[in-house]
């Protein structure tokens, strides 16, 4: 009876983990693909954007929770609110057509050739190794701990992660004793709300189930820039192949975006690298190509929102990558006016920076 008990309860965290990163977002990606033509419509689009969609809203939601409520079951409520919300209005406005990419992929996959075969082998495998095997990093006593201690005290950034010592004297709150890089890039906060809603202890979420999760999701990303990039569907899974050789013999460093992507990915500066600075360089690529659109504008903005989350260092690394295309951009064919507002799609990583500098 326990055993059976036991396999029940998998199957419902299971399917709650299924639901939370993939169903989710590509309930709620589907509106902006499909409706506000951000992407072309697919189910790896849907969930990509889907997710950068999500994190941006939560990241409007957070970090007024942590400066001035304190609370993590307001933070959790609050979020669980919006996200049901833009889940019911992309089931109200879209209704059967969210069924359409997949039945698209359904009918791709009716006549499997070798090649995705292969590649998509070597992407289970590279997503098995460190959900499966046991690996750790000097940064769990960051990470980790500070997961830890949202969920089980029910705050905000109350205690130091590394001695556990209250911050909250004379009751009064001080929440960005731990750094504000913290509050400023939540994403500590954000695993939380996925280890709560799912009934996972946070380092099991962090170890075991965001590499399962967040790895498959660099793969579409990486799918989106060979589509865009090539016409001829088999390149897709070449360049696919490629990555996956490069990812995998790229554990020469600490540092490196192999060991990033495999081996950290649950940290939020791995996320930046491995998933958020090559999807905003796949939009800018289609920037190139297409021109200026407003959907592409909002998507550009969304996605550096959704970065924000994740670190400090989008606040370097994004502006960079947005004013060395603009600078690029106006001097080849003289659109200072598009190029402006182009450069505005950056402004939440610019405001993140200064109030970085300013307050840290």
């Amino acid at each position: 009876m326990d055993t059976i008990l036991r396999l029940i309860e998998l199957a419902l965290k299971g399917t709650l983990i299924v639901s939370l990163f993939f169903i989710v977002p590509y309930i709620v990606g589907c509106l902006p693909v499909m409706r506000w033509r951000w992407q072309a419509p697919g189910v790896a689009s849907a969930i990509v954007f889907g997710t950068a969609l999500l994190w941006a809203i939560f990241l409007l939601i957070s970090i007024p929770c942590t400066l001035w409520w304190g609370k993590f079951h307001g933070l959790v409520a609050l979020v669980t609110l919006a996200w049901g919300l833009c889940v019911a209005a992309s089931l109200i406005l879209l209704k059967k057509e969210l069924l359409a990419p997949l039945y698209a992929l359904a009918k791709r996959m009716r006549r499997p050739t070798l090649l995705p075969i292969i590649v998509l082998t070597c992407m289970v495998i590279m997503t098995a190794v460190p959900v499966l095997l046991k690996h750790q990093d000097a940064d769990d006593a960051t990470y980790v701990v500070l997961v830890t201690d949202v969920v089980q005290t029910d705050t905000l950034y109350s205690y130091h992660p590394y001695t556990g010592a209250s911050l909250d004297k004379d009751g009064t709150r001080r929440p960005w004793l731990t750094g504000w890089q913290r509050i400023l890039a939540p994403f500590p906060l954000l695993v939380a709300w996925y280890a709560k809603m799912s009934a996972i202890h946070p380092a099991i979420m962090s170890h075991t189930i965001l590499p399962g999760v967040l790895i498959p999701l660099a793969f579409m990303v990486y799918y989106l820039l060979a589509r865009t990039l090539f016409s001829d569907s088999e390149d897709y899974w070449i360049f696919l192949l490629i990555m996956c050789t490069a990812l995998v013999f790229g554990g020469f460093s600490a540092w490196s975006t192999g060991s990033f992507l495999l081996l950290r990915i649950w940290q939020g500066k791995a996320l930046l690298a491995a998933i958020f600075l090559p999807l905003l360089f796949l939009l800018l690529v289609q920037e190139q190509q297409q021109g200026l659109r407003t959907a592409l504008w909002c998507a550009l903005t969304t996605v550096t929102m959704a970065a924000v989350v994740t670190t400090t260092m989008t606040s370097i690394f994004v502006p960079f990558l947005l004013v060395a295309f603009c600078l690029f951009k106006g001097w080849q064919k003289r659109q200072f006016a598009q190029t402006l507002i182009l450069a505005l799609a950056g402004t939440p990583a610019m405001v993140q920076g200064v109030a970085y500098h300013l307050l840290g």
